[in-house]
């Protein structure tokens, strides 16, 4: 049975059940609740089977058996000899707990883990012949810890090392546990300097046996986020992908962006690649079909002050107005719902319907608005997969490590163009890629309870197969995971790999010396021109040539396009623009020139930005 099959005959707790279980607990003659958490777990037996009447006839007891020598600083009544004579007295059954099994019908089985001597007690897990006083060293030798090593299984599990106060400070899954386990107690100077100093605060460790690599995977996440173990990977962001949230109960519903979905009965799309691509998203819709985007609640505030400038351009349906009814804002947030959905080319079908009954009946003003209206969702094109909500369809991934730390870049790709990227920084040097990205993979995406359709990495992994299947679990379909040599693949994980590195060497140094190097050498990039006044007022930006300020206007739109992807819009050039102008050292005319063509292309679209530049070059030919 598979871990996915045996979850699925998990059921519900039958709480009819447990109601009379409890009732049937409380009408015994007995201090209410009197026996604690045994109540609650007879109780919680009846939720499971769905019967009140629980029957437990199959009974068994495990003692586990060893002596310890801290019993030297008195915390015992007795010495180490009595375990033994205890130990073989479950055998007959002759101790209170064996006196208690044989009225409940239950079998004994003890286990010999660590006595001082040997006796009929099975032997079979015996790791040494007891242990030290912790008090004055550690409690087991390296070769007594070492042999129990080589008492492990060859099966898939899960193993927690330990230091000497019992914390767990390190969680690894293994396909084969002995072999794995056994690579930490090699000689030290084949381990790397991290593992060298984790095996140095190893005390004991213990280990969870699992039906398979897949398994064990899934519990070493769950594990990794229980303990918080010191020497794993260890992620804080635990964000999720952003979804997008719409309550219908609302008289004016309103689109809002929360970290995950919730069972509360409102409409949910996504996921998104993050938080800016889901905010593009609904500006894209609510811009097509003129919906509210600032603060006002309604109807509270309607009419309690004037329309703002998205009215005046036509952006907003203006409901604060009190000209759009309740019903009539609620059509349009269902049709926005509907592209959500990707249910664009339906509504188009609708609306041009809807725009000749219009037509037909001499309703023009309100053919013209649905035409309008119409125009604006066909506008969408190309942006679709944005609007839809749907998730990254490519992810690349590389590690870099620097002299002083490490960084993790994933680049999230869609629709063919970058949506967005992550960096994830490790004070840690050394580390092996493979490890540190088998640890990255698995808790990034399980954080985020979802996966695209392909992750590529920069290095490969020992566990790709179960980090594999780990991930179509999450995705809900196959997923890819890829370890690109060549081609197209290869250079995005190289772009991850060089993002990275940039990454690391502004930590370290505080500056990229690419970066620099690329905005010192190319004439269309204004820091180029940056120098000192002639008047010696100090530094500021030199007259660019106009062929140079045309490279820089073709740059930023090219710039605008690549980062934004799908979501791009004619106005997001000007927008960046205008966000950091205040920081630019740049002169006022290549400033007016550069601003004029942002301005036409935010305004009349980039055929008429293009057409202006040819212009400009041609008149200053012709003024030569």
């Amino acid at each position: 049975m598979t871990l996915e099959e045996a979850i699925a005959k998990i059921k519900p707790l039958d709480h009819n059940a447990m109601e009379i279980a409890q009732k049937r607990w409380d009408s015994i003659a007995k201090p209410l609740h009197s026996l604690g958490k045994l109540e609650t777990l007879l109780t919680q037996v009846a939720g499971i089977t769905g019967n009140a009447d629980i029957d437990l006839s199959k009974r068994g007891l495990v003692a586990m058996c060893a002596d310890n020598g801290v019993v030297e600083e008195g915390v015992t009544q007795t010495g180490q000899e009595v375990t033994a004579i205890v130990a073989e007295n479950f055998l007959r059954y002759d101790t209170s707990v064996g006196v208690m099994c044989k009225q409940n019908h239950a079998e004994i089985f003890p286990v010999d883990m660590g006595m001082v001597t040997d006796t009929k007690v099975r032997t079979d897990h015996k790791v040494a012949y007891g242990t030290q006083n912790m008090t004055k060293g550690p409690a087991m030798t390296r070769e007594q810890l070492k042999e129990r090593v080589r008492r492990l299984p060859m099966q898939p599990g899960v193993y927690m090392h330990k230091d000497k106060t019992g914390r767990v400070i390190y969680v690894g899954k293994a396909k084969l546990l002995r072999n794995r386990v056994a690579n930490y107690f090699q000689p030290p100077e084949r381990l790397n300097a991290k593992t060298r100093q984790l095996v140095s605060h190893i005390d004991t460790f213990d280990i969870i046996v699992t039906e398979s690599e897949f398994e064990a995977l899934v519990l070493e996440n769950s594990m990794i986020k229980k303990y918080q173990p010191k020497y794993n990977i260890l992620l804080k962001d635990d964000k999720g992908y952003p979804y997008i949230r719409l309550d219908t109960t609302q008289d004016y519903p309103r689109f809002t962006v929360v970290s995950r979905p919730a069972e509360d009965g409102a409409r949910y799309f996504g996921p998104y690649m993050g938080r800016k691509a889901a905010f593009s998203a609904i500006d894209t819709i609510s811009e097509a079909l003129h919906l509210a985007t600032c603060s006002r609640v309604f109807p509270r505030d309607i009419g309690k002050d004037r329309p703002c400038l998205n009215q005046h351009l036509g952006r907003c349906c203006a409901p604060c107005t009190g000209k759009v009814s309740a019903e009539e804002y609620r059509t349009l947030i269902l049709q926005a719902a509907s592209i959500f959905e990707g249910g664009a080319k339906q509504l188009e079908r609708e609306l041009t319907e809807k725009m000749n009954e219009a037509a037909e009946e001499l309703q023009f003003e309100r053919a013209a608005d649905l035409r309008d209206r119409l125009r604006a969702i066909q506008k969408l094109g190309t942006r679709q997969h944005v609007v839809a909500g749907a998730f990254a369809e490519l992810d690349a991934i590389a590690f870099v490590q620097g002299q002083t730390r490490a960084c993790v870049c994933v680049l999230h790709y869609g629709g063919g163009s970058l949506q967005s990227k992550e960096y994830t920084l490790f004070h840690l040097t050394g580390g092996d890629p493979a490890e540190v990205l088998s640890a990255f993979v698995k808790q990034y995406y399980a954080q985020r309870g979802a996966a695209p359709k392909t992750v590529l990495l920069s290095h490969e992994i020992e566990d790709a197969d179960a980090a594999g299947e780990y991930l179509s679990s999450l995705a809900g379909r196959k997923a890819e995971l890829a370890v690109p040599q060549r081609g197209e693949r290869r250079v995005l994980t190289r772009l991850a790999e060089k993002n990275a590195y940039e990454e690391i060497e502004r930590r370290e140094k505080g500056y990229s010396a690419a970066w620099l190097h690329h905005k010192g050498r190319n004439r269309h990039h204004l820091e180029y021109w940056i120098d000192y006044a002639a008047d010696g007022s100090g530094m500021c930006g030199m007259k660019m040539p106009l062929k140079y300020v045309l490279e820089m206007f073709c740059d930023r739109v090219a710039a605008s396009k690549t980062y934004r992807g799908a979501a791009y819009r004619d106005s997001d050039p000007y927008d960046y623009y205008a966000r950091s102008v205040d920081h630019y050292i740049i002169h006022p005319e290549t400033a007016q020139t550069l601003e004029y063509l942002l301005r036409v292309l935010r305004d009349e679209g980039e055929n008429r930005a293009f057409a202006e530049a040819r212009r400009m070059l041609r008149e200053q030919k012709k003024n030569r």
